[in-house]
């Protein structure tokens, strides 16, 4: 009776949890479920010097907080063919989606895993104890108060460690061109090369489910059956499924030690990024619990830090029944982050975000990951505000001229550093050309946010350069005196139009305190020649005064 209590139980865990919803088309709606997903991370090697650097960097590696570790024996594959691949000076990137897929499927790595979460041992034994803990870790506070009202408690919890199996993957990845080139520019030596990932999932279904149960050995497995279930057990065949290939390219600087592992860092860094961009299931969900400021129990253990983007999501239903996703608002993780690594009791606490775009929020409301860079672009125009009169001389008459506004194009481009919680900070460089001249600033701006508008005071430095002019006294080669260091204070705004898309407007005051011989002559004045039998003349702003720019604002 005992034994069949067990197979009994162990059969309803298999298959808990499974449900459908019925009358409405929800394929577009936002789920606020997130399941913890687990990896096994493999990688291709090709037998040169950049594997012994590629297979310690898994060994030491620990992946984000987010996902479960699946340890499989599988940890490299071998490639037959060289990792650099150039066809007329061009470097080639294959795609391995097919011959990976088959290796993988040949070696039943699928197997392989599951056999990990169920905790199999070398005799062929097996527990629920791993996929128990993962339940339990992986458990929302809200699940713990639900469950704590039902008759099973956290047996009810520990079940959810079963929907996790679905959410089993591989990443194999593919480090490919890897080479150094000097730049005659620079002077400097690079690593060059790319980075492909093949995110494989896990095909669990019911029919695996059964052939599990079927051969399930543990302590009162009779030993006449043993051997046999054994058998049964190894013949089960698990196949994976390639869901998403993504690749990059990554260029570092080559550092004077010639280790190679910043690259390899940073190709990592690069490539989790991608996957976890353009793969939803690996995006965190969870709806909004307190507002002012607003909360969500997520922290850590989701892989939480500060910046992160999330946008908030409602679901809407259409006249024809459908239910769709209706963007909100768009948020970033604060620096205050919870530490939730640890099984649910029901009171963890949350973390806090903060609004940058969108409609009021409301409390329930789906927060969903979306990462970006953290940058933004801007482009506009700018003016140097010249306000005064000239005295030249013309045919031997006096004239006076009024100095209006020179204006010209802007761009600059915005990183933005998630220093605090409550006000945003961006590091920049700008560009502005106006007239016959130009000059590049960095800034800091750091100032207040409020939903849909910033407001950033900020300081800089800079350096202005008047091009040289089609004027016969200049000499293009004495460049340096044609200059001026400055420094920069000033205001700017964001309003958020339909994020990513904002606009942007900029007053400031520079003040050049380094300046070129035959800048100080030309800044703000108006130099007359004679070219041609034509008098020319031409209006050069001084960049001490006051200038401002606006225009359009990307965020991505």
């Amino acid at each position: 009776m005992t034994k069949n209590l067990r197979l009994t139980s162990l059969l309803i865990l298999l298959l808990s949890v499974n449900f459908n919803l019925f009358g409405q088309n929800f394929d577009n709606a936002v789920v606020q479920d997130y399941n913890r997903n687990s990896i096994s991370e493999i990688f291709i090697r090709y037998g040169d010097s950049y594997d012994s650097y590629i297979q310690k960097r898994f060994e030491t590696y620990t992946s984000s907080n987010k996902f479960d570790i699946n340890e499989i024996p599988l940890k490299y594959i071998n490639a037959k063919d060289n990792r650099s691949n150039v066809k007329e000076n061009i470097y080639m990137n294959y795609d391995r989606t097919a011959p990976v897929t088959k290796y993988l499927n040949e070696n039943n790595v699928g197997l392989d895993v599951v056999s990990y979460i169920f905790n199999r041992d070398s005799k062929g034994k097996m527990d629920l104890n791993r996929i128990h803990e993962r339940g339990l870790y992986t458990a929302k506070d809200t699940d713990v108060r639900l469950s704590s009202a039902k008759v099973r408690g956290l047996f009810e919890i520990e079940d959810l460690g079963h929907e996790l199996i679905d959410n089993s993957y591989l990443i194999v990845y593919d480090f490919v061109n890897i080479r150094t080139e000097y730049d005659k520019t620079d002077k400097k030596d690079y690593y060059k090369g790319q980075v492909t990932a093949y995110l494989f999932q896990v095909q669990w279904n019911e029919k695996i489910e059964g052939m599990i149960f079927d051969s399930w050995i543990d302590e009162d497995t009779p030993a006449d059956q043993i051997a046999e279930k054994i058998k049964a057990y190894n013949d089960i065949y698990i196949p994976v499924k390639c869901v998403l290939r993504v690749t990059t390219s990554v260029t570092n600087v080559k550092d004077k030690d010639n280790d190679f592992n910043s690259w390899l860092n940073s190709a990592m860094n690069n490539i989790g990024h991608e996957i976890q961009t353009n793969y939803s299931d690996f995006a965190v969900k969870t709806p909004i619990t307190n507002l002012k400021p607003i909360r969500a129990k997520i922290g850590l253990k989701e892989g939480l830090k500060p910046g992160l983007r999330f946008y908030a999501y409602d679901n809407v239903m259409k006249s024809d029944g459908t239910v769709k996703k209706s963007r909100q608002g768009v948020l970033r993780v604060t620096n205050n982050i919870v530490d939730n690594r640890h099984v649910a009791t029901g009171e963890n606490p949350e973390s806090q975000f903060r609004q940058i775009a969108g409609k009021k929020l409301e409390a329930g409301q789906s927060l969903v990951e979306k990462r970006d860079l953290g940058f933004s672009v801007s482009a506009g125009y700018s003016s140097t505000l010249l306000r005064g009169e000239n005295t030249i001389s013309i045919d031997g008459e006096d004239t006076t001229r009024i100095l209006g506004n020179i204006g010209g194009f802007h761009l600059d481009v915005a990183y933005e550093l998630f220093l605090n919680q409550n006000i945003s900070n961006y590091a920049m460089i700008g560009l502005n050309v106006e007239g016959d001249a130009l000059n590049v600033a960095l800034s800091y701006n750091f100032g207040l946010s409020i939903r849909n508008f910033e407001l950033l005071p900020y300081v800089g430095f800079g350096l202005d350069y008047f091009m040289a002019p089609n004027s016969p006294d200049v000499d293009t080669k004495e460049g340096n005196k044609y200059s001026a260091w400055f420094v920069q204070g000033g205001v700017r705004a964001h309003v958020n139009i339909y994020y990513p898309v904002q606009l942007f407007v900029a007053c400031e005051w520079n003040q050049a305190i380094v300046i070129g011989e035959t800048y100080h002559e030309l800044a703000g004045t108006i130099t007359e020649f004679v070219e041609n039998d034509k008098v020319k003349d031409y209006k050069f702003r001084n960049i001490t005064g006051l200038h401002a720019y606006g225009g359009i604002r990307i965020c991505f």
